[in-house]
């Protein structure tokens, strides 16, 4: 009697398991794949496209460069004289300083009249008569024409050529000047770009593909022109179907190349990855719940009691493992050490050419990283804080060539506070990019940190072009209600201030001769955090 009552117990104990078992993961499996997983792809989208559009910049910022240095070489043209025998001396100096960061032993620049006949040098000539990019170049008002990619005359390997047209004072071609850049160099970006195992190359909106042709033509050749009409609309991405699969191609223009996009293609359920491991492991976990209650069925007995706590602690040394084993993965992904070490090796290199501005740049970096990842602390003491700040603004003074100054006050009853780590960044960075860049004077960042009445008070102020009243109103009711808006940033502070302090803290952006953010939340202290 009492062994049947016990397998009576034992078999409701495993019905109410299994049904406990049901209703606690069929919602989160619902809930991953109807809204963590969408979550996740929209996130995934966003990142990718913030990196190809840097990577496009970062192309335009090279042609740039090499622009520059021809408006040096036309400027040396007028000033001489428009003597074309004068000024061959001057590109063979130039080809000499430049042949080897664009990776051309020869062609660097060529100098020529309007018939098209270019001199590199005493040995070397060029005919562009017949190209378009040449044509193109003597009958618009544009100041320069890049080329779709030819083959050097000197090396053989693939080059584009920018043509820029001479002028005299009215505006009439007088002659051009030509000047190649070896097109590994643009490949050599694409390759940097390896984020979901993609496919990176760059092209034209006339589906002209040129790095990677081959491959690209094999793996995307009839969809490249989809790919093209879509560009045409500015930065962005789209879902389409190749050989049945769902790939997501991101796309953004190269700025100073006309028609050039930077592309990248990844399978979509890439960028899903992550969320279809969670439901993967959700459903090993069932699996594994399930086959270890029916064979505690057949185990278990008069101890059933003793029983199911042993099971419990095995699927908790279960879950523990796989929880430990998901942190390991995740903390494999990101390696500070070696980035350290990367960084330290590179600063050092930069020291040996007497680069100095770069070492400085790179400690500025290195700092920034070390104070983000602080060993995985979501908390950090204010001085901390306060040089991941100065190490940012210091490298943006850099970049922006000065064109502001900033000021950094923090009192000494603040400087061991802990409070939530990054929140001072984001402010400065948004008045950079929303309040001082483009303004016609130079700009100023001040920021303060001080206590008062166990409050910690922390000010970011600049002297910017503001922010509209409406716009304001609008930013501020976003934040309050959490809805997220085009200052990413702030909306992140705000976020995080929320869940650490809940309503205990201010959080205030007004216009002042610029913007002014102002954050006070409690004073908190090691464990109270």
């Amino acid at each position: 009697m009492k062994e049947n009552a016990s397998k009576s117990y034992q078999k409701r104990f495993i019905v109410i398991y299994m049904l406990c078992l049901v209703i606690a993961l069929v919602p989160l499996l619902v809930f991953t794949q109807v809204v963590i997983k969408p979550q996740n792809l929209q996130q995934a989208n966003i990142q990718t496209l913030n990196l190809i559009e840097s990577k496009a910049n970062e192309m335009g910022a090279w042609l740039d460069q090499r622009i520059s240095e021809i408006r040096i070489i036309n400027n040396f043209f007028q000033v001489g004289g428009r003597d074309f025998d004068t000024i061959k001396p001057y590109i063979t100096s130039i080809n000499d300083q430049v042949r080897d960061f664009y990776g051309n032993p020869q062609e660097s620049y060529a100098i020529g009249k309007t018939d098209g006949l270019g001199w590199i040098n005493d040995q070397l000539t060029i005919n562009i008569s017949q190209r378009e990019y040449f044509k193109e170049a003597m009958i618009t008002e544009k100041e320069y024409v890049i080329g779709n990619p030819v083959v050097s005359k000197s090396d053989n390997e693939p080059i584009f050529l920018i043509c820029y047209p001479l002028k005299d004072e009215t505006g009439k071609a007088m002659g051009f000047i030509n000047g190649s850049i070896n097109l590994q160099y643009l490949s050599d970006i694409t390759d940097e770009i390896n984020v979901y195992d993609g496919f990176a190359w760059i092209m034209n909106r006339n589906a002209d593909v040129y790095t990677q042709r081959e491959q690209v033509q094999k793996l995307f050749g009839e969809h490249l022109s989809q790919i093209a009409h879509h560009s045409q609309n500015g930065n962005g991405s789209f879902e389409m179907f190749v050989d049945n699969q769902r790939v997501t191609v991101f796309y953004a223009s190269v700025p100073y190349a006309d028609n050039w996009i930077l592309c990248d293609a990844i399978y979509t359920n890439h960028l899903t990855a992550s969320t279809t491991r969670i439901v993967n492991s959700l459903l090993l976990f069932a699996a594994i719940g399930s086959m270890t209650i029916w064979l505690a069925s057949f185990i278990l007995s008069r101890k059933l009691a003793d029983e199911n706590r042993r099971l419990i602690d095995e699927v908790s040394t279960i879950y523990e493992r796989e929880r430990k084993a998901e942190i390991r993965a995740l903390q494999a992904q990101i390696n500070p050490h070696f980035l350290y070490n990367t960084l330290d090796t590179i600063q050092w290199k930069a020291l040996d050419y007497n680069a100095y501005d770069i070492a400085e740049m790179i400690q500025k970096l290195s700092m920034i990283f070390r104070i983000s990842l602080s060993d995985g602390k979501e908390y950090i003491p204010v001085e901390q804080e306060i040089k991941h700040v100065r190490s940012y603004l210091d490298i943006q003074t850099i970049r922006y060539k000065e064109q502001f100054d900033y000021s950094i006050s923090v009192d000494k009853a603040s400087e061991k506070l802990i409070i939530p780590k990054l929140i001072i960044q984001p402010l400065v960075e948004n008045s950079i990019y929303h309040g001082i860049k483009g303004i016609q004077r130079k700009g100023q960042i001040d920021v303060q940190v001080s206590l008062k009445n166990s409050m910690i008070r922390i000010e970011v102020k600049d002297n910017g072009r503001g922010i509209p009243q409406d716009k304001l109103k609008k930013l501020t009711k976003e934040l309050k209600t959490h809805v997220e808006s085009e200052h990413y940033g702030l909306h992140n502070v705000y976020e995080k201030l929320y869940l650490t302090y809940g309503r205990e803290f201010h959080f205030e952006i007004r216009n002042e001769d610029g913007v002014v953010i102002v954050l006070c939340f409690p004073e908190k202290i090691g464990d109270d955090l």
